[in-house]
């Protein structure tokens, strides 16, 4: 089995945000290894960084095809 990997919402703002990044090399790498995956609350900080509709529906349409992992909180 391979080990995912959680990015995040530091990673994906340099992601999107710097192409040449080392970040973004590092995230394309774990993406071609299927690697990636996603939890809401990252996901939702992600989304809300945009400043706009169009740019977060583009990021959200790229994170969507990564795993899911439900995060379940304990008392």
């Amino acid at each position: 089995m391979v080990d995912r990997v959680l990015i995040d919402t530091c990673i994906w703002a340099a992601v999107f945000s710097k192409p040449n990044s080392s970040e973004n090399r590092t995230v394309e790498q774990l993406i071609e290894q299927d690697r990636v995956v996603v939890i809401g609350p990252v996901l939702a900080e992600v989304l809300y960084g945009f400043r706009r509709r169009e740019q977060a529906d583009w990021a959200a349409s790229r994170l969507k095809n990564f795993g899911w992992i439900e995060v379940q909180w304990e008392d």
